[in-house]
């Protein structure tokens, strides 16, 4: 019997300390950015799933939200996350920044099977986010725009996979 891929693997894990080492990770490759995290989950919430994808969706998360602040004279760059029990059936992530808006082309991205004639490595980390939470998690991404405030990215993940 053939072994299954490591990508494979769902195993629970602790949700509250999954995101915690993202973070860290995060702030250690990018110090200059001001953070302010909001974790309202409880310390003993599981999540079965593949631990090694949840926290590269929270990496591509900030990752994606970092470049709203590229090519701007901002003194301040601030990021906001959230994690929180939305309802009794879903995990909700939110990230946001005080940079510019995305472009109509990030929301297109979002879109399955979308081909656009322009440099697609800037927005692979959409494309990529909204692949581990559809595919990965069974989840949603929502895109909301502010013109002068920058961006929100939120992910709804579906509490089925959870365990408490």
């Amino acid at each position: 019997m053939a072994k299954k891929p490591q990508s494979q693997i769902l195993k629970s894990f602790f949700v509250k300390n999954a995101i915690y080492e993202a973070i860290n990770l995060n702030k250690i490759q990018n110090p200059d950015f001001i953070y302010s995290i909001k974790i309202d989950l409880p310390d003993e919430l599981q999540l079965i799933a593949n631990k090694i994808f949840f926290q590269e969706l929270i990496l591509k998360l900030f990752k994606k939200t970092k470049t709203a602040y590229v090519n701007q004279a901002f003194v301040n760059k601030i990021i906001l996350f959230t994690a929180q029990l939305e309802n009794a059936q879903k995990l909700s992530l939110s990230i946001t920044n005080g940079g510019q808006k995305l472009s109509f082309f990030d929301k297109l991205l979002k879109a399955p099977n979308i081909f656009l004639l322009r440099d697609r490595t800037s927005h692979l980390e959409l494309k990529t986010i909204n692949y581990l939470v559809k595919t990965k998690f069974s989840g949603k991404l929502e895109i909301i725009n502010k013109t002068k405030y920058g961006f929100t990215l939120k992910c709804y993940l579906p509490i089925t996979s959870i365990k408490r």
